[in-house]
């Protein structure tokens, strides 16, 4: 190995040591910014009737940077019986401390078509009917834009109770 090469190797394993060492210039050059998770915490029926049923979705953010990241837009839908059967777009700004989290209340509502379809698949079908809860983030870090997904998949006989 000649002296150049040698030089080079050097400064690259020092800077690489450096770099390793120090979270804060990580982030600062873009190494260290990690996607923040999402996790459902919760779906509940807040009201039902013969038209259609509404839900509260609560999400858990968990922000593992060492900064504050925000949201202001959060795009969420729910498929089952290979369709989508409801959706929305929430638009409030939620700032995650740093090393926080947060809980988010989604409303979301399907109407009563999509839940006769749904109920028919769940009682008729011999495999079994998944409902996936799907949902984008676009957050606001201090090194730039975000995007984190986040998706939920479950059967329905868990979700119905049966």
């Amino acid at each position: 190995m000649n002296t150049h090469a040698f030089r080079s190797f050097a400064v690259m394993v020092c800077l690489a040591a450096f770099l390793g060492g120090c979270t804060y210039l990580q982030e600062l050059v873009g190494l260290g910014v990690q996607q923040p998770k999402v996790h459902l915490v919760d779906l509940t029926v807040a009201k039902a009737n013969m038209t259609s049923i509404e839900f509260l979705v609560s999400l858990r953010v968990d922000n593992p940077n060492s900064f504050d990241i925000s949201f202001a837009k959060l795009r969420y839908k729910l498929t089952a019986s290979d369709s989508q059967i409801a959706g929305g777009t929430m638009m409030q700004h939620v700032t995650v401390p740093s090393g926080g989290q947060v809980v988010v209340k989604l409303p979301l509502s399907v109407d009563g078509n999509s839940v006769l379809k749904v109920l028919h698949d769940l009682l008729t079908k011999s495999t079994e009917t998944y409902a996936a809860l799907t949902a984008t983030a676009d957050f606001d870090t201090p090194f730039g834009a975000m995007e984190a997904h986040f998706e939920d998949k479950r059967p329905l006989r868990q979700i119905a109770g049966f």
